[in-house]
């Protein structure tokens, strides 16, 4: 239930070869090389081609999840399905292809099931609720183009401080270190009462002339956990971005929680017993 991202033809058009040195500084093995011998771009210039290149196709997406704390691991496959920046929908399921979680979300609202349970959650989707229920303290937009791997939402950032590898970024009460010159890319995001996290891109492949990363991992900075996707496969979708596309089907009688009654500290889908 997944797709990938396409390359906007009017992104390629408007100045191929510098529109891909800059994709490839931020989202390649080989930006190391690259950087060493041209400058940055002013930040706004690079914030706007970004924005270009988001794509306009939902994507699909299949692969395994992991998520690890400092005593136990788990291991998953997934299935993800992205309308980068506006809507997202997850399935994790166990090896033997039960679903275990679905999780939905857009700009205002998020919702996961416990498939087993026939129990869910709907909040606000706001930095603390996502920080609660999936360990993620992130406005829904900059997850949603994070998942797709386009990285922030980087025309909502403003850049603090611009270094010779990167800048150091601001949006409302986040803050951020955006390194261009890393083999890994990455992204580090601190926000008020959350453990900083650090986001990491790797295993870049050439997909449908544009390189996306095939692994996405959160590290929770001081919670020794981390949650790992990595991609096998991602197609496109093309066709309409419809709110039942992307919404968790219910169970009959499902039963509705409060995020508040039953988060006790730990992220509720990191919560490894």
């Amino acid at each position: 239930m997944t797709r990938k991202l396409a390359c906007v033809k009017n992104f390629l058009m408007a100045n191929p070869a510098r529109i891909f040195f800059i994709c490839a500084l931020l989202f390649s093995t080989v930006a190391t090389q690259c950087a060493k011998h041209t400058a940055l771009p002013e930040y706004s210039e690079f914030a706007s081609l970004r924005k270009q290149a988001i794509s306009q196709l939902v994507m699909e997406v299949y692969g395994r999840y992991s998520a690890a704390s400092s005593k136990r691991s788990v291991r998953a496959n997934y299935n993800l399905l992205i309308d980068p920046g506006k809507s997202g929908y997850l399935e994790i399921l166990d090896p033997s292809k039960q679903l275990l979680n679905s999780v939905s979300l857009t700009k205002d609202t998020l919702t996961v099931l416990w498939a087993k349970e026939g129990t869910y959650i709907q909040e606000p989707a706001t930095p603390e609720n996502l920080n609660a229920a999936i360990g993620i303290p992130l406005l829904s937009d900059d997850l949603l183009l994070i998942l797709s791997g386009s990285g922030l939402n980087f025309s909502e950032w403003k850049a603090i401080q611009t270094e010779k590898d990167g800048w150091n970024l601001a949006r409302g009460d986040f803050t951020a270190r955006l390194n261009l010159k890393e083999n890994i890319s990455r992204v580090q995001i601190k926000y008020p009462n959350a453990k900083p996290l650090t986001i990491l891109y790797d295993d870049f492949r050439e997909t449908d002339t544009r390189l996306l990363p095939y692994e996405t991992k959160f590290e929770l900075d001081g919670r020794n956990q981390s949650l790992d996707l990595k991609a096998d496969k991602f197609l496109f979708r093309d066709e309409p971005a419809t709110e039942q596309l992307f919404s968790v089907q219910l169970p009959p009688n499902a039963q509705k929680l409060s995020l508040k009654e039953i988060y006790h500290g730990t992220p509720l889908l990191l919560d490894i017993k």
